[in-house]
């Protein structure tokens, strides 16, 4: 069976009457191991700020089931605020992710292999696509899209 995993943050504005409302949570790491994930396509995390967390629970899972696509969110919310992009771009990148912002034109920014400290200023609301370096039927695509 190959999974598609989509962590997604739901905030207690659903539930009004619950005042302090926790969810469980766990890491995609542990989560994988616990529901014996073997093969893994898609990781997408939208979990409002707290991505960067996100993606270092799915550290062992990045080097292991190599997910072809990679997605989340930066922008200058919940840890973006503290945390830099470029350092989440640099892990991925010793994990074989190639990344890129995905505009709304449908065009891919490349932020691999030639960051700009000046991204980091950007605290706008963005989506980064990555794709790993193995899965080159997968990397094709995605880079038709490059903004040349």
């Amino acid at each position: 069976m190959t999974w598609h995993l989509f962590f997604k943050y739901w905030s207690s504005q659903a539930s009004i009457s619950c005042n302090h409302c926790f969810q469980d949570s766990t890491t995609v790491d542990k989560f994988v191991e616990a529901n014996d994930v073997q093969s893994l396509d898609v990781l997408k995390v939208d979990t409002e700020g707290n991505d960067p967390l996100v993606l270092i629970g799915a550290i062992n899972t990045l080097m292991h089931l190599k997910p072809s696509y990679l997605q989340f969110e930066n922008h200058g919310v919940g840890r973006w605020s503290t945390w830099h992009l470029k350092d989440v771009i640099d892990l991925l990148d010793n994990l074989s992710y190639e990344c890129f912002w995905a505009t709304n034109s449908g065009k891919l920014i490349r932020l691999s292999m030639c960051y700009s400290s000046e991204y980091d200023k950007m605290k706008t609301w963005s989506n980064v696509a990555c794709y790993h370096r193995s899965k080159t039927a997968f990397a094709s695509i995605m880079e038709g899209y490059v903004w040349s």
